[in-house]
């Protein structure tokens, strides 16, 4: 669509100065003096004859295109913000005591850091809160990163107990932006 927008708008462009140059050429056989604006007088480029108009124009929609890509680059990651309780012990008795820790939390991010504080036995959950950072999609252990970039785990709801190879973990999404494919 912005191709078609950009091809009319240089045509009609063109169309004006053909018409200009029309009306100067007529001018001068008609011995009138009259000289064609700046912005409408052809210049000589790298060999090539082009209009100050068009060149401003095309420097104006490349500038925008390259925003827009660049935009679409940066925003072509998924990133997340999440708190995590981590419990060492890898065995069942460990899922359990998450599952009664996340019963006990009932979705609340301050009974979350309280537990993390508590809890916890990873750095994080005593100097932090439990809390990650921002954080993007690849960064974290594989099964951790399938739950916080999930579009069906919801954000602000305590999320496992997940496995990791560190051990069991209880999640807490802050913030999720999810990237849309470029097409």
């Amino acid at each position: 669509m912005m191709a078609f927008i950009l091809f009319l708008l240089m045509s009609i462009m063109g169309v004006s100065y053909t018409a200009a140059e029309k009306v100067d050429d007529a001018s001068k056989k008609a011995g009138l003096q009259s000289e064609l604006p700046f912005y409408i007088r052809p210049v000589e480029v790298l060999g090539f004859e082009m209009y100050p108009l068009t060149i401003a124009f095309s420097l104006l929609v490349g500038t925008v295109v390259i925003k827009y890509l660049s935009n679409a680059a940066n925003t072509s990651i998924s990133t997340a913000s999440a708190s995590h309780i981590l419990i060492k012990d890898s065995s069942v008795e460990g899922r359990k005591q998450l599952e009664k820790l996340k019963k006990d939390i009932q979705d609340e991010p301050m009974l979350f850091a309280k537990a993390a504080t508590q809890y916890s036995e990873c750095p994080s959950g005593k100097k932090k809160f439990g809390h990650l950072g921002s954080f993007k999609q690849g960064q974290m252990v594989p099964p951790f990163d399938r739950v916080v970039f999930d579009p069906k785990s919801e954000v602000g709801v305590v999320l496992g107990p997940v496995q990791t190879h560190f051990g069991w973990h209880l999640i807490l999404i802050h913030k999720r932006y999810l990237a849309k494919p470029i097409v």
